[in-house]
């Protein structure tokens, strides 16, 4: 008797190891990868002259087609599109614009549309969001850098929106594939 007893209390506490275990990996923060939609781009990405950095989810059923926009070699444009090859306003997804550190940040406050103060990621970085006739926009400093998410509303929500952009400031940045 005191065999299946001995037994059991093992088991027991193989069980009560097993739950922490199983807890502990449950809360544990994955590292992952951007989300899928950009592989057809990754290779293409500027990683030499920007720190890039994407969200590993875009929470949406809509096909998005992504495009890279560099008009000029000091900013990266990202366009994510709703509509391959369309240049219209209303084939826009999302853009994923990174500059250099601007002299003054966030806008002056004679801004056309204000901004509300948000904290991203767990560390803590200081973003500002706006929204103006259907886009809106979460922007913060990172890495020597602004970055902007700019979002269609009628496609991400701002909770979304925020979503990608703490995505974005806690994965770690693309790099080229060596």
């Amino acid at each position: 008797m005191s065999l299946n007893k001995t037994a059991c209390n093992q088991l027991f506490k193989l069980g009560l190891i097993g739950l922490g275990v199983t807890n502990i990996f449950a809360t544990a923060p994955a590292l992952g990868a951007p989300s899928p939609i950009f592989e057809a781009i990754l290779d293409e990405l500027p990683t030499s002259t920007f720190t890039v950095r994407l969200p590993a989810v875009v929470p949406t059923d809509v096909e998005l087609y992504p495009v890279i926009q560099q008009t000029r070699p000091d900013i990266l444009v990202l366009n994510v599109d709703t509509t391959p090859e369309c240049a219209a306003t209303r084939c826009i997804g999302f853009n994923i614009i990174t500059i250099p550190k601007p002299n003054a940040w966030p806008a002056p406050e004679n801004r056309l549309t204000p901004i509300t103060p948000v904290i991203l990621g767990s560390s803590g970085i200081q973003a500002y969001t706006s929204e103006a006739r259907g886009l809106a926009s979460v922007e913060w400093m990172q890495d020597g850098s602004l970055y902007m998410l700019i979002y269609n509303t009628d496609l991400l929500s701002a909770e979304d929106a925020i979503s990608m952009a703490n995505s974005m400031t806690t994965e770690p940045p693309v790099s080229q594939a060596p």
